[in-house]
Formats: structure tokens, sequence, C-alpha cells
């Protein structure tokens, strides 16, 4: 028999949104099949499948924001802000526990799609929800919650040690050698008007330019028959240094005192 979905509790509401904003998905393990080791050590892998099978499954390619986040348990939880290059309709309900307003795919088939494919990889419990900027729930809460135990860590000194799932995720992470956060490139590139505000990002982005463009200059050089066919690239990665190059700081003031 095949699994079936949890019945929601909620009241239904005849509000739908069709939209091109990013959906939320939450994964977790079934603590009756896994160790916190053995969920731990195949979580990376299990989201890459995933993604494969969600490409497949709503038939558009997307960029994401990941969250390696874990339980008070120890069992991680991760959670993924996906933006696709198409948009899903979504409708409104409210919470009979929390008395809150979600968003959910009208498409029921692709969520049930979806649920078993994270099964069949050995998850547990699934979730996806539409992130709809209203007055009940806006974009940026959403954000917030995606990384509210990193944030957590950063309130005062002895908070993490009062707060056991911000103390699992960052020693489960640690301990398996993976990063809290994961921004891809594909979901900056399909975010309107990106910010270019972390420092150390321009100064990577520029030195990956200035060294691609060596390179060309390079292969140039060593076969000048190919210059026709490298001209193009380089105007683009000239560009590129450029539009990097504007906006990156001042030179840093020396203070010589008085």
């Amino acid at each position: 028999m095949e699994p079936r979905l949890r019945k929601k509790e909620c009241i239904p509401d005849q509000r739908d949104h069709s939209f091109l904003q990013p959906l939320g998905l939450t994964f977790t393990y079934n603590h009756n099949e896994h160790t916190i080791d053995k969920a731990n050590a195949r979580v990376s892998r299990g989201l890459k499948k995933m993604r494969t099978y969600i490409r497949r499954i709503m038939g558009s390619k997307f960029g994401t924001i990941t969250c390696y986040e874990s339980t008070n348990k120890g069992y991680p939880a991760p959670h993924i802000i996906i933006r696709f290059d198409i948009s899903y309709t979504v409708f409104s309900h409210l919470s009979k526990k929390t008395i809150k307003r979600n968003w959910r795919l009208t498409d029921r088939e692709l969520v049930q799609r979806l649920q078993d494919k994270w099964r069949v990889i050995g998850g547990g419990w699934f979730d996806i929800k539409g992130i709809v900027d209203d007055e009940s729930d806006n974009i940026g809460a959403k954000i917030h919650y995606l990384f509210k135990y990193l944030t957590k860590t950063l309130v005062n000194d002895d908070y993490i040690s009062k707060n056991i799932t911000a103390l699992n995720m960052l020693a489960n992470n640690k301990a398996f050698n993976r990063g809290t956060v994961y921004i891809s490139s594909a979901f900056i590139q399909r975010t309107p008007n990106p910010v270019l505000s972390r420092l150390d990002i321009i100064r990577t982005k520029l030195q990956q330019a200035n060294n691609r463009y060596y390179l060309l200059r390079r292969n140039i050089r060593e076969d000048p028959s190919l210059f026709k066919e490298l001209k193009p690239k380089i105007w683009h990665i000239l560009h590129v240094v450029s539009v990097l190059q504007s906006n990156l700081p001042p030179p840093e003031c020396k203070y010589y005192g008085s």
C-alpha cells in the first residue's frame, strides 16, 4: 500500500495565488529507521538526490538556499528555500493548531510525489509551503525561520549552552564537515537586482574573473587562431571585472594620530 499524506488540521481558505516567489521545504528523518549519526552522514547525499527528483517532478530548473538545521534530539532537519523559473498555484488556510495562515500547493499530486521520493531516499516527514509576501506570511519571516537557530547562537555568549537545538546544529555540521548555510549561484541569478554587499564575495569573484581572463589570454598566445573565437568571452570577462571593481570599497585610509 502506498503511503498516504498526513491529514492537515486546517481551515480551508478560498483564496489562491500563482506566483514566482520561493517555496519553503522541510525534510526530516524517521528516528526508528536511522540513528542520529547515520541520518547526519546521509543528509547531504540525500538532499542532492532530492534536488534531481524535484527538477524532474516540478518540471523546472531552480536555485536554492539550504540551511542544515538539527532538532533538539540531534537529528538533521534541513530547510530549503527554492526559487523556480515557473509559477505554481497555492492556496491559503488557517492552522487549527497555530492559528496562523499557511500557503500550500494546490496540486496535491506534486506534493505526494515529492513525499514518496523523500521516503525512497530514506527520509521521513516532508513538508512544502508557498512563500507569499503578504501581511500574514511574508518572505522576510520565512528567511528568518530558515536561519533562526543560526541567529540564536549569536544572541549572547552563554545562550548557545542553554539551547540544545542550536548546539546540535553547530556540533553536527562541524562533525560531518559541512557548512550551515549554502546559497546557490542559481538562486542569486533568479533574485531580482541582487545586492553585492559582502566584500569577501566581491573580491573572490573578482579574483576568479581575473584568473579566467589571464587563462584566455594565455590560450591566445599559445594558439593565435583562437583569437576570433575567444574575443567575445574576453570582452564579457572584462565587463564583469569592471562591474566588480566598481563595487569594491575605496582604499583603506591610514590613521597617523594627532
